[in-house]
């Protein structure tokens, strides 16, 4: 899955190199989806939740150092979570 944040991207992320993290963390748009990724590397997992309707989503893990990422297929538009 290379949505968005790719592996010189995770790296730099990781190791606090990136010049600009919230290029690829947080929620952003790719190629008419919605894309959340983050970096917790401590957590077992993760999941998004959407606040105008509570539905829960569980992000996948890209790489075990702790970066997750969910696509949202077809959701155009960015939304609150």
């Amino acid at each position: 899955m290379n949505y968005i944040i790719d592996e010189m991207s995770v790296e730099a992320v990781i190791t606090g190199y990136h010049k600009n993290p919230h290029e690829v963390l947080g929620m952003h748009l790719f190629n008419g989806s919605a894309v959340v990724c983050v970096y917790m590397p401590n957590a077992a997992g993760i999941e998004v939740i959407n606040e105008t309707n509570g539905k829960s989503f569980p992000m996948f893990k890209k790489d075990d150092r702790g970066i997750f990422i969910r696509v949202f297929e077809d959701q155009p538009e960015i939304f609150k979570y």
